[in-house]
């Protein structure tokens, strides 16, 4: 992705403990797509089939690995 002329961002990450309030809190803003995401392939899938712009991660569920 190039840069955005707009100044705003095309997707994003939020972190929380759970990811669970993440992605409340995410849904309730107009044009936000959030998801749950635990692994690489769920993550894959929310964005191809879903259209999904931001990522969801819990920092109490997920490793630093996992995250990176």
């Amino acid at each position: 992705m190039g840069p955005n002329p707009g100044g705003q961002a095309e997707r994003g990450v939020l972190v929380c403990g759970t990811r669970v309030g993440a992605c409340i809190a995410g849904n309730k803003i107009p044009g936000i797509r959030a998801a749950l995401c635990h692994d690489n392939y769920s993550a894959h899938q929310c964005v191809e089939h879903d259209d999904v712009n931001l990522l969801c991660l819990g920092a109490q569920i997920i490793g630093l690995k996992l995250a990176e």
